[in-house]
């Protein structure tokens, strides 16, 4: 039988959504494979931790949307899929992954999380943790400790300034990054800090307080967007002198297909900086202030001669000087 106020169908997949639970209830049938008990109002106690340690063959949890406050413990090991978005949770302890050793999805985007509340070693027994969205948090760095199984990571609009190579080295199979809408600072991002993220293709750092293309990217990206930072301009070569002028550049990124740099207060590039650039398809290079001089002829040329599409071409104008103010670039 069903538990009272839920329903459960015949492929083993109980709903006790939009019914103001405050806690887990006792009854649900033990061969559940799937719990859909988001938009209630569930909080951590030990009634809660009970009735899910017994569900030995539950392969995905939704509860979204409720009032935990941090992760549950001795949660079944079965589990793969776990939606924990858009609670208040704020703390994740060294065993609250215990066990979790077949989980693949884990969704806490829109909690309290910090780094202060997340354990360096949470995540050691989720071994085959592929995708973990971390989105609208309070992080104010990438966290160290993360599952070297992951492939997609998702920390967009926290808080964070730091990226360090300790965070990021381990993560050798890792294909998406997102960083958009923090707070990264070029001087936190550690040298080579993306450099060991072989198997990247896409790297977001939108939005972010950037004011040159990051050094020691890995060669096999295919997107890269760094649109609304602060980037002026583009070296045909990277810097390693280990100067506070120290840059990046887009040489030796030749697999990329994608490169977005708009919303970003370029004015110029260095003769040479889109050479090598033969499979780039979409260029984003709109809305940023371009000085229209003979320092520039050489971006002109580039963008006349390749096959890229240019994206928002009627975007993409001069600023200076001011008798070609407005015209398209």
């Amino acid at each position: 039988a069903c538990v009272r106020n839920c329903r459960c169908d015949s492929r083993n997949n109980v709903y006790c959504i939009e019914n103001s639970w405050t806690f887990v209830p006792y009854g649900i049938p033990v061969e559940t494979r799937s719990l859909n008990m988001y938009r209630n109002n569930i909080t951590n106690g030990p009634t809660t931790n009970a009735n899910l340690e017994r569900l030995i063959n539950l392969k995905k949890l939704d509860m979204h949307q409720n009032d935990l406050k941090s992760f549950p413990i001795g949660l079944p090991n079965s589990l793969e899929l776990i939606y924990f978005q858009k609670n208040d949770i704020k703390y994740i302890g060294r065993n609250s992954l215990h066990g979790l050793s077949n989980l693949n999805e884990l969704h806490l985007d829109e909690n309290n999380i910090t780094n202060k509340g997340l354990s360096s070693v949470a995540f050691k027994d989720a071994t085959r943790l592929m995708e973990l969205v971390l989105t609208n948090n309070l992080l104010t760095a990438v966290p160290e400790g993360l599952p070297v199984s992951l492939r997609v990571l998702r920390l967009d609009n926290n808080l964070v300034q730091r990226v360090t190579v300790s965070a990021l080295q381990p993560l050798t199979r890792l294909i998406r990054l997102d960083l958009s809408g923090n707070s990264i600072i070029q001087n936190f991002v550690e040298p080579s800090a993306f450099l060991g993220l072989h198997r990247l293709r896409t790297l977001d750092v939108s939005a972010n307080r950037l004011t040159q293309i990051p050094k020691g990217l890995p060669d096999n990206l295919d997107e890269l967007l760094l649109s609304k930072n602060s980037i002026e301009f583009v070296y045909s070569t990277s810097s390693d002198d280990g100067s506070p002028t120290a840059h990046g550049s887009l040489s030796g990124l030749t697999m990329l297909t994608k490169l977005d740099l708009s919303s970003n207060k370029l004015q110029s590039v260095e003769y040479g900086a889109f050479d090598g650039q033969q499979r780039l398809r979409t260029c984003e290079l709109q809305n940023n202030p371009w000085q229209c001089d003979c320092y520039l002829t050489y971006l002109k040329r580039w963008l006349s001669s390749t096959t890229t599409t240019l994206s928002s071409e009627r975007n993409t104008r001069c600023s200076t000087p001011q008798a070609f103010s407005g015209v398209t670039l």
